[in-house]
């Protein structure tokens, strides 16, 4: 830390040699606990540059010296350094190939000369550095900026005529009660997004900015360091933070630096280069949840009091409920749950005949896991392991004299790491919601294990397998085959504007699953007709669906070889027709798909 400022030279030539100066302690003060201060003067000479001003006597190398003589002021004032008395127990450690003799201090200065002992002189090229060291200083009991004088005996070429240069350094003496010491944070790895508390040890009279990376906290802002504590902005990222004080005792600013880790830091990079197979571990959030009751809720203690994690507060109804009212717990998406959770009734309100219900649409059908919910109580469910749920409900099922009452419902979900998303030999593999904002090109395959949304074109040369929804805001184009699977998969859409062009298309049925089928005809003059034969196991059936303009099928019931086709029947042609096909199994269209 630099105690010191250059002040000029006492005559020209501007010296040759570059020169800093650095103790062994942190402060120079003066009256410290226990005595004087005693500090060791270590000067570095040579290819040094001054660190508060560079460009005030940069190194003019290469150079030879000779002597290099300090001159250290003796005296008991503020212009002074060491007291008479203590003047001769000033000493030196003597750097190699240099010499160093004792001088009497005489003449208010201790002189503290090395001589080279080649007669050339010392050799300075770039790069050389030499440390002078002059120990056993003791500081006297005078606050004040004393002036050490440097002067160097040297030459642009050896065994010329050495000429005197002398630069002069300013110490700065403290009267002690400056101090500043010690920061650190309380915690050094915390919670992505948490804020850090720093604590620091220094002057009170002191001025303080604390800067948090490249942000910076001075004595304006609203947030300023003070009282030896500070409470920083949310942290995402590993994090640098620096303390400067200022005291008007110190002409120069002091510094303290520490860092914070995150646990699930940002990482920003500007290009990454895996050498094998890379995976990126992302975890699915737990599921939001809202809840709404298809009756009248008692005031204060509406619907989403019995999901909202506080006991004391809950959900109760207007009256006794009649039959079939439904209190609904909606997920954002589906998920598996593992257990079902319910607080329900009170001692002087006992739920009376209820039906624990869930769906994996959040629509009909509703199935039916407990039929016999009532009373006072605490009870664990445990659900199909293997089924998404998107909403869950109670159902009354009689007409009630109390007031329904539900404490709490908690779900217990199996929110897996969503897998990796793998890269390697020009293939992407996602076993996560894919969100696109812009454009997705792939050079081979695509395989995601969940909801692709793209808002723009899908381009992909090789094959497409999406096992969850589909929703793409431009056109898709796939030069092999395309595989979707979901609750609401969107398998085809066609759209035919003439009469001519009413061939069948074929869907390969790759699982067991439902179908259903929706048309959009503005051409009243033409139907759909659909085709689906089942090959099973000794079993070979076929049916003939006919849709009409606006019609939507029921869901049908299809398995793995089902052959299912479907064509445009009649029309006059101009007006477009449009039919799409859903489905909640695996399907394939052959050849190239554009949707």
């Amino acid at each position: 830390m630099p105690i010191y400022t250059s002040t000029g030279i006492s005559q020209d030539p501007a010296p040759l040699l570059g020169c800093n100066m650095t103790t062994n302690k942190e402060y120079i003060v003066i009256n410290p606990p226990g005595g004087n201060q005693e500090i060791n003067l270590e000067f570095s000479v040579g290819d040094v540059e001054n660190p508060e001003n560079p460009e005030l006597y940069p190194p003019n190398l290469p150079a030879w010296a000779d002597t290099i003589v300090f001159r250290i002021p003796i005296g008991d004032g503020d212009e002074h350094l060491v007291k008479q008395e203590n003047a001769d127990r000033i000493s030196a450690n003597v750097p190699t190939d240099w010499g160093y003799s004792p001088i009497p201090a005489a003449n208010g200065y201790k002189v503290i000369e090395f001589t080279a002992k080649n007669p050339q002189g010392y050799h300075f090229n770039k790069g050389t550095t030499i440390a002078f060291i002059i120990t056993h200083v003791i500081v006297n009991n005078t606050k004040g900026k004393p002036v050490i004088e440097i002067t160097e005996e040297t030459s642009k070429q050896p065994s010329s005529p050495f000429t005197k240069k002398t630069r002069r350094m300013e110490v700065v003496k403290l009267d002690g009660s400056f101090y500043f010491r010690s920061l650190r944070a309380r915690q050094s790895v915390v919670d992505r997004g948490s804020t850090v508390t720093l604590n620091w040890e220094g002057t009170s009279n002191a001025t303080y900015t604390m800067y948090q990376d490249d942000k910076a906290f001075g004595p304006d802002s609203e947030n300023k360091p003070h009282g030896g504590r500070w409470d920083s902005d949310p942290i995402t990222d590993i994090t640098n933070f620096t303390l400067k004080a200022e005291h008007a005792d110190a002409n120069l600013p002091h510094y303290l630096t520490t860092t914070v880790k995150v646990k699930e830091p940002n990482i920003t990079v500007h290009h990454l280069t895996t050498l094998g197979e890379s995976g990126l571990n992302i975890p699915t959030p737990d599921p939001k949840l809202s809840a709404a009751y298809s009756g009248v809720a008692q005031n204060g203690h509406p619907a989403a009091h019995a999901i909202d994690g506080i006991e004391s507060t809950y959900f109760e109804s207007m009256q006794g409920p009649a039959l079939n009212q439904t209190l609904t717990v909606s997920l954002d998406s589906p998920s598996t749950i593992q257990r079902l959770h319910i607080k329900y009734g009170q001692p002087n309100r006992l739920a009376t005949s209820c039906a624990v219900e869930y769906s994996p649409t959040g629509t009909e059908p509703w199935i039916t896991h407990e039929n016999n919910f009532q009373g006072y109580g605490d009870w664990n469910f445990a659900l199909p392991p293997t089924t998404p749920i998107k909403a869950i409900r109670i159902r009354t099922k009689a007409l009630a004299a109390m007031p329904l009452v539900i404490r709490a419902i908690t779900l217990e979900t199996q929110q897996p790491t969503a897998g990796t998303m793998t890269l390697r030999d020009g293939m992407a593999s996602i076993s996560t919601p894919l969100s696109v904002t812009g454009d997705i090109t792939a050079a081979r395959s695509i395989g995601i294990t969940g909801d692709a949304a793209i808002a723009g074109d899908a381009s992909i040369t090789g094959d497409a397998s999406i096992t969850g929804d589909a929703s793409i805001t431009g056109e898709l184009g796939i030069g092999a085959g395309l595989e979707l699977a979901g609750p609401t998969g969107l398998i085809d859409w066609v759209s035919i504007d003439t009469p001519e062009s009413s061939d069948w298309r074929d869907v390969e049925v790759l699982t067991d699953g439902l179908m259903q089928f929706a048309t959009n005809i503005r051409d009243t003059t033409c139907t759909y007709e659909i085709y689906i034969k089942y090959t099973r196991p000794r079993v070979e059936s076929s049916s003939t669906i006919t849709l009409r303009p606006s019609q939507t099928s029921d869901w049908i019931p299809v398995f793995r070889g089902t052959q299912v086709r479907y064509r445009k029947v009649g029309g006059t042609g101009g007006l477009a027709s449009q039919m799409m096909a859903f489905g909640t199994g695996v399907y394939e269209m052959p050849g190239t798909t554009d949707l």
